[in-house]
């Protein structure tokens, strides 16, 4: 007897973001006998003699689904009937018609033989978008392989830049291949094994911004660190600034969500000015919480110091932050960014999310509570497929010199965190919204699951600050003590993937017991290494002083996960 297995249909994947993305973008739909037709407008602009011209798709599907027989009719209020371009496009015919300054009603009247639809919707004007790719791999130690192997992977990732970059050197400035190291003790580990003369090589791109080095050694829950330890973290990037002669701007925070408001501090004595994140929320961290979802994806992250950093967060649901160009397909093809690009910023501009976050495990923002992306500029996080420690791709530099050749805007550009920002802060300055508070995350929960590493490394926390408070107090004898022979390494190094191992105490389904609580307003119980939470969401414009109560240090173990969520 053969009993039929339980299988239940996962309720996201990338073909039904893709899908669900697609959706939200399209504008109106009519049916012309068995085909179902759906115009989205596009953020498409080419310019030639005969003056500016905007992209409208006309997505085909059923008994029709070949855009040849089909002919377009199309007015414009107060233009009358207009002409029109018809260009092959994924799905369906794209219109190609005047580009209005202002938004205007449209009324597309499709016809195929005898059968005919009309699709009438108000159309704004495109944006003259500039996208910046930020190519980089997201380091996950033990996650798709082995903890060597991946070691080995990302090591071999940066000679590829470099051959890569000499690859494009003679291609347009936006399409020469560029790389963000997104976790320092990769390049630490690659020029220990390289000979001099390539590592001078290597420095010399980063000068040139053509590969970029951030501050953050490696992605870990900050919640756990000491505040000695929250600063600590940045010795290695000290260390590659005074040996090389490097000076950073940027530090990148990949898959972990949530980080204690002690970091801008952290990150100030170093100089950077500049905070790329993409949190997963793995249908754990709930940005709903706490006001959490009125975070914008671009604002100025207060600490109660009054230090700041300039924040890109990429909020899309479920893991897709950090893999939204590979849903988008620069991975793969020109022909399929052509299909998903347009879509995607048609959706970003229009809805509070461009992907559904009730399809991907998170719940959708209460009405009114976050708007759509408001801004012509866009960071765009890209890997080289869809996946943790994905390698370096000329495929990207590609896609980007053709698509540049084909339209006027948006404009694509292989760049580097602190281009963008530095593009950003030049077009937006002080309209961009400053934000107070913890940014803690009910992810970090987790640490529950390791109760003895947890102990074990809380004790090391505590020991290491006495004996460093031990050798102060010897230096002021006389004689002095023996100074340290080097500074303690932070002990949270493996604090990585907690909350998502099985171990983890998250029971699926239930509420959070935590939630993101970065808010317009100060919180009055963070410090420099310490989070708090259920702070409120109001405007505030000057930065609020608050006492400096440090956190029980703690820090988990977590073995590495065996398969991918």
């Amino acid at each position: 007897m053969t009993t039929r297995a339980l299988v239940r249909d996962r309720r996201w994947s990338t073909d039904k973001a893709r899908t669900s993305m697609i959706g939200l973008a399209v504008a109106a739909t009519a049916r012309a006998g068995g085909t179902e037709l759906r115009a989205l407008p596009e953020h498409l602009v080419r310019r030639d003699g005969t003056g500016a011209r905007r992209g409208v798709r006309i997505l085909l599907s059923g008994d029709a689904p070949d855009h040849e027989g089909w002919t377009f009719e199309v007015e414009i209020a107060g233009r009358g009937r207009v002409p029109v371009e018809v260009l092959p496009a994924p799905g369906g015919p794209r219109l190609m018609l005047p580009l209005e300054r202002d938004r205007r009603d449209v009324r597309v009247v499709a016809r195929n033989g005898d059968a005919s639809a009309v699709l009438a919707f108000a159309l704004a004007p495109p944006r003259d978008w500039t996208i910046h790719l930020v190519h980089h791999s997201h380091l996950d130690i033990g996650y798709t392989d082995p903890q060597g192997t991946v070691l080995g992977e990302h090591v071999a990732f940066l000679d590829s830049c470099l051959d890569l970059t000499r690859t494009t050197d003679g291609w347009p400035d936006d399409a020469r291949f560029r790389w963000a190291v997104e976790s320092l003790w990769s390049f630490e580990q690659w020029a220990a094994v390289r000979p001099p003369e390539r590592v001078a090589e290597f420095v010399e791109r980063v000068r040139a911004g053509q590969i970029e080095l951030t501050a953050m050694p490696y992605n870990l829950h900050s919640d756990t660190c000491s505040t000695d330890e929250l600063h600590e973290l940045l010795r290695l990037a000290r260390r590659v600034r005074d040996t090389h002669g490097i000076e950073f701007r940027s530090a990148m925070q990949t898959d972990v969500p949530g980080s204690v408001a002690g970091l801008p501090d952290a990150l100030s004595p170093l100089g950077v000015r500049y905070l790329s994140v993409a949190h997963n929320w793995a249908g754990r961290s709930v940005p709903t919480t706490n006001g959490g979802a009125r975070l914008p994806r671009l604002f100025r992250w207060r600490a109660p110091s009054g230090k700041e950093v300039l924040v890109w967060m990429t909020d899309s649901p479920h893991g897709l932050a950090y893999m939204e160009g590979p849903v988008l397909g620069f991975d793969t093809s020109y022909a399929m960014v052509d299909d998903l690009l347009p879509a995607y910023l048609t959706s970003l501009a229009t809805n509070p999310y461009p992907f559904p976050p009730e399809l991907l495990g998170s719940p959708a923002p209460a009405p009114g509570e976050r708007e759509p992306y408001p801004w012509d500029v866009l960071h765009l996080r890209v890997q080289g497929h869809f996946g943790d420690n994905a390698p370096p791709r000329l495929i990207l530099a590609e896609t980007v010199r053709r698509w540049n050749e084909t339209w006027d805007s948006p404009r694509l550009r292989l760049s580097t965190n602190t281009d963008f920002f530095t593009d950003a802060e030049a077009r937006l300055g002080d309209a961009i919204p400053a934000f107070e508070g913890d940014w803690g995350d009910w992810w970090v929960e987790g640490v529950g699951s390791g109760a003895r590493p947890q102990a074990m490394v809380r004790r090391a926390q505590s020991t290491v600050t006495d004996a460093t408070t031990l050798y102060g107090m010897a230096a002021l004898a006389s004689p002095p003590g023996p100074p340290p022979t080097s500074p303690p390494p932070p002990a949270a190094a493996p604090t990585r993937c907690t909350g998502r191992c099985p171990c983890s105490t998250s029971t699926p389904g239930a509420p959070p017991t935590r939630g993101p609580t970065v808010t317009r307003a100060a919180s009055r119980a963070s410090s420099s290494g310490t989070g708090s939470t259920g702070t409120r969401c109001t405007a505030t414009t000057t930065p609020t002083p608050s006492s400096t109560t440090p956190r029980p240090p703690s820090a988990p173990y977590c073995p590495p996960r065996p398969t991918p969520m």
